[in-house]
Parts: structure tokens; sequence; C-alpha cells
């Protein structure tokens, strides 16, 4: 069987084409999240309105009991908390969320998120989202897929959200987490 000469111009073009196309399938798979997503990124029916925060621990938190199944937002998870916690370190996750491991001084610890702001309901929380990762990052030097080491004071306020326990490095024994993140302060 003959074949003709193949046009490498062409075949350059096909092949960026088709590695142009994977690319931007991956990326968009990738670019938020799925799971109880609404929840965490504040566009559910049940959002909160208004953020004013409740003072707690993070000891407290990670006591309450995790509700069971979890498929929509639970009263408690319609309120904001803020706490002082050591910020042990934070990175950039699949779903473009930062990742971050809250301690308090028994060790024990908790996740909090801050999401993409290209994943935000309004272009207000893509404002804060953005603000409080380029803090992050111009303190630590962070914003990649691995751990950037903090060891920080910090106080944050955010919406308390359950999470589905996965594997989740920082995770509390409840799955709680503060998902979103509205306020962040390293105080030293």
């Amino acid at each position: 069987m003959a074949y003709g000469r193949v046009n490498a111009g062409a075949l350059v073009v096909a092949i960026l084409w088709m590695t142009g196309a994977l690319l931007s399938l991956s990326s968009a798979g990738r670019a938020c999240g799925t799971e109880l997503w609404s929840l965490k990124v504040l566009s559910d029916a049940m959002a909160p309105t208004h953020f004013n925060p409740i003072w707690t621990t993070l000891g407290s938190l990670s006591s309450l009991p995790a509700p069971h199944p979890h498929n929509s937002r639970t009263t408690l998870e319609r309120n904001t908390y803020q706490l002082r916690a050591t910020l042990m370190s934070y990175r950039q996750e699949p779903d473009q969320d930062y990742h971050l491991v809250l301690a308090d001084a028994t060790q024990r610890s908790m996740i909090a998120e801050i999401p993409s702001p290209n994943c935000a309901p309004s272009p207000s929380l893509a404002n804060i989202w953005r603000g409080l990762r380029e803090q992050l990052d111009s303190r630590f030097g962070g914003g990649s897929a691995t751990w950037t080491k903090a060891n920080a004071t910090v106080v944050l306020a955010g919406v308390l959200f359950f999470d589905v326990p996965h594997g989740q490095s920082g995770m509390a024994p409840n799955a709680v987490e503060l998902h979103p993140v509205l306020q962040l302060k390293i105080v030293r």
C-alpha cells in the first residue's frame, strides 16, 4: 500500500490543534470544583447574605456534630465564624482553591479554603478572594500546587462548611472547614 507524502506543516498544525484542544478540555475540567460546589462559593439559595462573624475557636468548631448525609446547607453553615489560629501551610488544589491548614495551640487542625476568583458567583466575591490570595502569596511566596510553609498567626473569618471526608491534609475530625474565607489578617 502506498501513501502519499505528508505535508509536515499541516501535520504540525494538526498536532498543535489537538494538543490545545486537549489542554483546554483538561483545564476546563479543573477550573472549579464540583462536589457541594454551590455551598463552597456561596451560590446556593440558602447562602448567608450578611457576614457578621461570630468569634470562636478551632477546638469549638472541630467538636461540632457533622451532618450525615450532607447534600444541602445546614443551619450552622449559614453563619460566618472568626478565629485566631496558626496558618501552618497552604497550596493550590486541582479545583484552584487555596487549601489552608490551620492549627491551634494543642495541635488540633482544620481546613480553610479560598476559592479561585474565577469561580466566584459575583465580582465582589472575586475581588475578595483575589485579594486574600495575593496577600498570602506576597507574604509567603506560594500559589502553587506544592505546599508553602507559613507558620504564621492569622485571624480569619469564613463561612462554616462541613466537607465530605476524602483524606484532606489538616482535616478536622468532623471535616469542618471555613469555606469560603472572607477575611484574613496575618498577625505575625
